[in-house]
C-alpha cells in the first residue's frame, strides 16, 4: 500500500516502531493503569517498553503478569539500591546508552504517575512531525499551569510558534516527559554527565538532569518545543522526587479535556470595547457566547465560528447584565463570564482553571467582589467591610459573599445557574452570589496585580450600572439584606 493511499485514506502505520521509557517507585496501581492505557492505545504502532523500578518496597508482581502478558517487547529492570532524585541522573544515562543499540521512529519518556489523553500517540506524532526545523530535539508532552510559557535554565524568552494547524512553545527547556526521534540522542551522544550532589541533593531542588540537558541543547544549538495543550494528564498528587516543591507549586496539566466557554451581555454603545474584549479572550477559549441587547445589526467582528451570537430581539428580549447567563444552563465544562469594557490577559483562562483544579472545582473563583460584616448592610455599594477590584491588587487569596461577575469562573460539575435564577437585570452579581451562597459553594477571589486586567477606553463610564446605581442602591440593599450569607472562611 502506497504512503499517498494511506493518506488518503487516513490509516494508522502499523510498522512505526516508538520507544516508551517509563521510570516507577513506589506506584505500582498508577503505574498499571498507565500500561492498560498505553496497551489500549498503541494497537497501530509497535511498542517497546523500557520500565526502571528505583528499588520500590510496593509489590509490582501485577505489574509484571501484565507486561508478560499483553506486551510483547519489554525490559523490565529493578535497581537494587535506591537511586532517588539525588541519583536520577544514574538511572536516565544507562537508558540512554541502551538505546544507543535500538532501532525506533520514535523515543517517549513519561513518567508513571500520569494518564494519557485521547489518541495519544497519534497527536503527539502528529504534532512532533508538523515540526519543520531541522535542529528540532524534542517535544515535551506535558504542559503545567504553573511554567506556561515561563523561561527555565536556559536564557531563551519562550514564545508560540505555529507549524501546520498547531500552535507550539519554543520553549528552551526539557521536560522529563518528551518525544524525540534518534537526533535527540545524537545532540546528547547518549549520555548524561554526573550531577553535583551539592544541587540534586537539595530537597528545593530538582534533579538536575533536565537542567543539564536543557543546558546542552542550548550549548548545541537544538530546538525545543512544547505542546501549548498537554497531552498528558496529571493531577494534585503527591510527588515521591520533589514532596515539598510539590506541595508549594502543584503541577497540574492544561490538557483542556473539558470546553471552556465565555458568555458575556453588552449594548450598542459598547460596540468598540466589546471588540477589543473580544479579541483578547476569542484565543483562549473554545467557545464565546454574546447576548446583544438592542442591537440593530451584528458586528462584523463577531463573526467567528467559535462564537456563538443571541441578539435580544430574536430572543427573549433586552437581559441587561444578565444576558451573559442566558446560556449559562446549556454549557458543560468550565465556564467564564465576563464583561464588555474589560481586556484580559493572555494567560487569563489558564490562570484560573489552575486555580479551580488545583482547589478541585470546590470553589467559584473570580477577581472582584465583596465582603459583608455586619448586617443588615444600610447600604449595597458603601456599607459593605471590603471591597475589591479586578483593576487593583489583592495581596492574597479572600473569600467573599458577592462575586464580580465580569471576571468569574467555575466549573459546571460544581455551580450550575440558569436565566431564571436571576429576578431582575442589572443585578447579576447579587443574583449570582445568592445562587452560590445557597448552594454553599464558596467565591474565592485570587491573588492578582493591578495591572493584569484592563479597562478598555473605548467605552463612556456614565453607562455603567455602578455609575447609575451607586448612590440610589435600595433595591439592591433590601436583596442583600433579605439573604442569610454564609460565614467565611478567611
Amino acid at each position: 500500500m502506497t504512503e499517498a493511499f494511506e493518506e488518503l485514506f487516513n490509516l494508522p502505520d502499523r510498522m512505526k516502531k516508538i520507544i516508551v521509557f517509563i521510570t516507577t517507585y513506589e506506584r505500582p496501581e498508577m503505574l498499571l493503569n498507565l500500561l492498560k492505557e498505553i496497551k489500549k492505545q498503541g494497537k497501530n504502532f509497535q511498542i517497546k517498553l523500557l520500565i526502571n523500578n528505583d528499588c520500590s518496597s510496593a509489590n509490582y508482581a501485577k505489574v509484571i503478569a501484565y507486561l508478560k502478558r499483553y506486551f510483547k517487547d519489554f525490559y523490565y529492570y529493578e535497581d537494587n539500591i535506591h537511586r532517588g532524585k539525588a541519583y536520577y541522573y544514574h538511572i536516565i544515562h544507562e537508558f540512554y546508552q541502551l538505546v544507543r543499540s535500538e532501532s525506533f521512529d520514535y523515543f517517549i519518556q513519561i513518567p508513571d504517575d500520569i494518564q494519557l489523553v485521547d489518541r495519544f500517540f497519534d497527536r503527539a506524532i502528529q504534532k512532533f512531525d508538523s515540526i519543520r526545523d531541522e535542529k528540532k530535539a524534542c517535544l515535551n508532552i506535558l504542559n503545567d499551569y504553573g511554567r506556561n510559557g515561563h523561561a527555565v535554565w536556559v536564557p531563551v524568552d519562550p514564545k508560540k510558534i505555529q507549524f501546520d494547524s498547531y500552535t507550539f512553545i519554543l520553549s528552551g527547556w526539557v521536560d522529563m516527559a518528551y518525544i524525540c526521534g534518534r537526533k535527540y540522542f545524537e545532540f546528547l551522544d547518549f549520555k548524561i554527565n554526573v550531577v553535583d550532589k551539592n544541587w540534586s541533593g537539595k530537597p528545593g531542588r530538582s534533579s538536575g538532569v533536565g537542567k543539564q540537558i536543557s543546558e546542552r541543547l542550548f550549548a548545541a544549538g537544538a530546538s525545543i518545543y512544547q505542546v501549548s495543550h498537554s497531552l498528558l494528564i496529571h493531577g494534585l498528587h503527591e510527588s515521591v522526587m520533589h514532596p515539598h516543591e510539590r506541595k508549594k507549586h502543584p503541577l497540574i496539566s492544561n490538557h483542556r479535556k473539558d470546553k471552556v466557554t465565555a458568555s458575556l451581555a453588552t449594548m450598542p454603545s459598547r460596540e468598540l470595547s466589546l471588540e477589543e474584549t473580544v479579541k483578547s479572550l476569542l484565543p483562549q477559549v473554545d467557545e464565546l457566547h454574546v447576548y446583544l441587547n438592542n442591537f440593530t445589526h451584528i458586528p462584523e467582528f463577531l463573526n467567528n465560528d467559535k462564537i456563538s451570537v443571541f441578539e435580544s430581539a430574536k430572543e427573549v428580549g433586552d437581559l441587561g447584565d444578565v444576558g451573559k447567563f442566558y446560556t449559562a444552563d446549556k454549557i458543560k465544562g468550565y465556564h467564564f463570564t465576563v464583561d464588555d469594557d474589560l481586556i484580559y490577559p493572555s494567560d487569563y483562562v489558564n490562570k484560573l482553571i489552575e486555580q479551580i483544579e488545583k482547589h478541585d472545582r470546590k470553589y467559584i473563583v473570580g477577581l472582584h467582589g465583596r465582603i459583608f460584616d455586619n448586617m443588615p448592610v444600610n447600604s449595597y455599594y458603601n456599607g459593605h467591610t471590603a471591597g475589591f477590584t479586578c483593576l487593583g491588587d489583592l495581596n492574597q487569596d479572600v473569600f467573599v459573599h458577592v462575586s464580580g461577575t465580569g471576571v468569574t469562573a467555575y466549573h459546571t460539575d460544581t455551580f450550575r445557574i440558569g436565566v431564571m435564577d436571576f429576578d431582575t437585570i442589572n443585578m447579576a452579581d447579587i443574583w449570582f452570589s445568592r445562587k452560590a451562597n445557597n448552594e454553599n459553594v464558596p467565591i474565592l477571589l485570587l491573588k492578582h496585580s493591578k495591572g493584569w486586567i484592563k479597562e478598555s477606553q473605548k467605552y463612556n463610564r456614565t453607562q455603567t450600572i455602578y455609575h447609575n446605581c451607586h448612590s440610589k442602591d435600595e433595591i439592591q440593599t433590601e436583596v442583600v439584606n433579605s439573604v442569610e450569607w454564609n460565614e467565611l472562611n478567611n
